[in-house]
């Protein structure tokens, strides 16, 4: 009689042999009721029946993981893009602040990469660009 470690190792193989699961599962189910004798047959279907439950499980267990893990990546490579498009415009005042005004303290660089938030780096351009002096930028609304 076949043991329960025989129809395992029979279903990993068939699974990497035929990946369309239920056609190895009707694999199976015929090979048993054809070639193993009468008396055999509910005990092994009873086996295929656990050892197919578990394959499902496994098969959803994986497919979660996958996602969550897809979800993930997603999501890291939207937090990156938004990194970098913060930078990519605090560099730019930067560079705008320098180019209008030449010396830039250190206390208003500091001001300009604290500020994460796009728009707010947006109204800081349009305020540095039309400044004559530094002073004339109102830093405290910006920040905030």
């Amino acid at each position: 009689m076949l043991e329960d470690t025989d129809i395992r190792s029979f279903f990993d193989i068939s699974i990497t042999h035929f990946p369309d699961r239920s056609a190895t599962i009707k694999y199976v189910l015929l090979l048993i009721l054809h070639r193993r004798p009468a008396a055999e047959h509910q005990e092994l279907v009873t086996l295929v029946g656990q050892h197919t439950h578990e394959l499902e499980v496994e098969t959803m267990a994986k497919s979660m993981a996958d996602v969550l893990r897809e979800q993930g990546i997603e999501q890291g490579i939207e937090q990156g893009i938004e990194q970098g498009e913060t930078r990519a415009k605090q560099a730019a005042v930067l560079k705008l602040l320098q180019f209008r005004f030449t010396d830039i303290p250190e206390s208003v660089a500091n001001q300009v990469t604290s500020i994460q938030n796009v728009s707010r780096l947006d109204s800081l351009f349009e305020a540095v660009w039309e400044a004559d002096t530094l002073d004339e930028i109102d830093w405290q609304n910006l920040n905030n």
